[in-house]
């Protein structure tokens, strides 16, 4: 795997040192180029036909400031310019010529002896297939360990086919978990007579990717309190390591499991809710058309979730996606002015599963998580009759608000 076990911050130039020494061939994951892409036609159609041919197949790392010998490296050859000046161009190169768009992909510069070498970390694609279209061109790549190559049909095919298959998978997983989270098949104990739960996943695309690989020591080392699930009233939360992954739990309230995929799954539990389910509730005890108590754990959890597991090198994209379990004869009411709506909106099924969600890319901000999560938020506000949320339309105005200076002054 070369690099690839080796977060793109962490690669030193020990590390590159010793591919040379280990004769680290190049490969399905690995290119070496002895000096960075020129600014020419020719020089960019390259370019652009590597990175494809990596998000296309399993991904994998580009060094550029490496030279090779029929695939071997030899030694490091260093970029001595201005580095961050030429990390902003590969990056442009990367953003606008390719389509579909590459989410995920990074250019690292690692400081060596006599100046950088680069390392474009190109993520396996999980909308393919994607197309060189810089200068007229329209073609398709992929890559085997001998190199790039053009795509048969058959391999095009497979291709197109493959991000649906995705989107398959992550359904399956919801639901086979929600089946057993139903019946009780938990890690630890949760209370209440009946099952009712708030289930909140963070499903990492890269969890399908049967060369992914997940360290628990490195979780354990770099996440601190980020996978903890909700706690309260200053109860103690317990870690640990179990068969499946790594679990942290308030003992019969709720748990966070992270599991050796990278899937973080988070359940919570109450026992105190007759007619209304508490969980999904301000602190009124009503569905605020602003922000729901349901909407604010949501926000919470997805973002608390999503920048721990980046931070432990299980990059972006993450599909979220938001369950309740035993709301048969419950009733919702908005809260409208500054009193509960009269009219009440009563539950008509057992289970709720919301829309998905997906950071295609870490949020910088909470309202850029909000409306990324409007799928999600949208269908939840339609549990009071409202045919969208509150709490993403306010977020949309701000973040236009707060680019409203920035259009006026270019």
């Amino acid at each position: 795997m070369a690099l690839l076990h080796l977060p793109l911050d962490k690669i030193t130039e020990q590390n590159l040192r010793e591919l040379i020494e280990t004769g680290a061939r190049e490969s399905l994951y690995i290119d070496y180029k002895r000096k960075t892409y020129g600014g020419n036609e020719a020089a960019r159609k390259e370019f652009l036909a590597d990175i494809c041919s990596f998000a296309n197949a399993a991904g994998g790392d580009i060094v550029i400031g490496m030279a090779e010998n029929a695939g071997v490296p030899s030694k490091i050859t260093p970029f001595t310019d201005d580095a961050d000046k030429e990390r902003l161009r590969l990056e442009g190169m990367a953003r606008d010529g390719v389509e579909p768009r590459i989410i995920g992909l990074a250019v690292h510069s690692v400081q060596v002896s006599g100046g950088g070498v680069f390392v474009i970390r190109v993520p396996k694609s999980y909308n393919p297939p994607h197309r060189v279209k810089f200068k007229g061109s329209n073609r398709f790549y992929a890559r085997s360990s001998g190199g790039k190559y053009e795509p048969d049909i058959g391999e095009l095919r497979n291709l197109f086919l493959a991000a649906p298959h995705l989107a398959e998978r992550i359904r399956e997983f919801r639901m086979e978990r929600i089946a057993r989270i139903a019946a009780g098949e938990t890690p630890v104990a949760l209370s209440g007579e009946r099952p009712r739960r708030f289930i909140l996943h963070v499903v990492p695309y890269s969890a399908f990717n049967p060369t992914a690989v997940v360290s628990f020591a490195d979780l354990r080392a770099r996440a601190g309190n980020g996978f903890h699930p909700p706690g309260e009233n200053g109860l103690d939360i317990v870690s640990r390591v179990n068969f499946d992954g790594q679990i942290a739990f308030v003992q019969g309230r709720a748990y966070t499991r992270v599991f050796r995929s990278g899937i973080v799954e988070c359940v919570c539990a109450r026992q105190d809710a007759e007619l209304i389910y508490t969980l999904i509730l301000d602190r009124n005890k009503y569905l605020h058309p602003h922000a729901t108590f349901m909407e604010e754990l949501s926000l919470g959890l997805s973002m608390r979730f999503s920048n721990t597991l980046n931070a432990c090198g299980i990059a972006p994209p993450y599909a979220i996606l938001v369950s309740l379990l035993g709301m048969d004869d419950v009733e919702f009411r908005g809260y409208w002015n500054g009193s509960p709506a009269q009219y009440a909106y009563r539950t008509d099924r057992d289970q709720y599963h919301f829309t998905a969600s997906v950071f295609e890319t870490l949020p910088g901000t909470e309202d850029e998580a909000i409306v990324a999560l409007a799928p999600t938020f949208d269908q939840m506000a339609s549990l009071v009759g409202l045919d969208s949320s509150n709490y993403v339309r306010e977020a949309k105005d701000r973040l236009q608000a707060s680019q409203q200076p920035a259009k006026a002054s270019s």
